[in-house]
């Protein structure tokens, strides 16, 4: 048998999450390469997003594009890191427009040295 979450414990299931992600200052998001390789560093706003009441989704909203990625290379995967630092989850990254359950999405993934990399979508739930 399948489960699935009711809003009220979404709801705080991921204020919890962003309570975490603010601790210590300004959460990140940061890009990867298969290989390790950092691409692109997004610096969440304070604090990091909102949770919808309605529905649990918790939407991470970043203080400002990435404008000069360190390095190019093929967008892998990324990780949400708290405002002290500590690694809370690793998730997918794939390209587009809008959400997608799951992925961070971001503007491209064939990210070149340099260049600019937005954050299109981040969210949980």
């Amino acid at each position: 048998m399948s489960y699935q979450y009711e809003p009220v414990t979404l709801v705080s299931a991921h204020q919890a999450l962003a309570n975490l992600i603010d601790g210590g200052g300004a959460g990140r998001i940061k890009i990867y390469d298969s290989a390790g390789m950092l691409l692109a560093t997004f610096v969440l706003g304070t604090p990091c997003g909102t949770v919808d009441p309605a529905t649990g989704r918790l939407t991470l909203a970043p203080a400002a594009p990435e404008l000069n990625a360190p390095a190019a290379g093929v967008a892998h995967h990324a990780e949400l890191l708290s405002g002290d630092g500590t690694k809370l989850l690793t998730m997918s990254v794939q390209a587009g427009t809008g959400p997608v359950p799951g992925a961070l999405v971001v503007s491209v993934v064939n990210i070149v040295a340099g260049g600019t990399v937005e954050l299109v979508s981040a969210t949980f739930g």
